[in-house]
């Protein structure tokens, strides 16, 4: 992979958690508000173990993108 190409990679990397932690943010604050309304939370916290499960993930391509 070329230099340009490796660039373009993690700056895809880089966006992609940087929604990643405004998704989990947003999804905390849901559950948040779901919680001072009394209402359930199950399917709001399950989506924020996808979402963090995903983090995660974007977080590993991104520290292996540029190691070979």
């Amino acid at each position: 992979m070329d230099r340009e190409m490796l660039k373009r990679h993690l700056a895809e990397a880089e966006e992609h958690i940087a929604t990643g932690d405004k998704n989990i943010a947003r999804q905390r604050e849901v559950i948040a508000q779901l919680e001072r309304d009394g209402s359930d939370t199950a399917s709001a916290r399950t989506f924020l173990q996808e979402f963090e499960q995903l983090q995660a993930r974007n977080i590993a391509n991104e520290s292996g993108c540029c190691a070979s």
